[in-house]
């Protein structure tokens, strides 16, 4: 990871135009955009995805990382660390034995209601 973040590092330092006109708001900005032409290469349905829409998918997960790995390295968070961390909350709120099977959306939903929580009231189309 350290790697990675001194190769955006060095990469923007060599261009200030960039690097000056980012802040973390920006860059969660640039994010969603990215996280958006992510979404609309996976829609592929139920066949197959050919090699192509693999590297165009490739492609645009690396800038969804990369502008997450430089938001955090601005905010100077230890991607690492906030990684293993937020994997450990995610298998205590998602336990082993209550996601086995069935639908996820209503496991989770119920799962958030009797842990006191607000469950998200948007459901895609997806069966999520």
């Amino acid at each position: 990871m350290k790697e990675i973040q001194k190769k955006i590092k060095s990469f923007l330092e060599n261009r200030p135009v960039i690097k000056n006109n980012d802040s973390p708001e920006k860059l969660v900005y640039k994010l969603k955009g990215e996280v958006q032409e992510l979404f609309d290469e996976v829609k592929w349905g139920d066949r197959e995805p050919t090699t192509k829409e693999i590297k165009k998918v490739e492609m645009e997960l690396a800038d969804v990382i990369i502008y997450s790995v430089q938001i955090g390295t601005l905010l100077g968070i230890d991607i690492k660390s906030a990684i293993k961390e937020k994997i450990n909350i995610n298998e205590k709120r998602f336990p082993k034995k209550l996601f086995q099977e069935g639908n996820f959306y209503e496991i989770y939903t119920s799962r958030k209601i009797d842990l006191g929580e607000r469950p998200n009231i948007i459901q895609s189309k997806l069966d999520i």
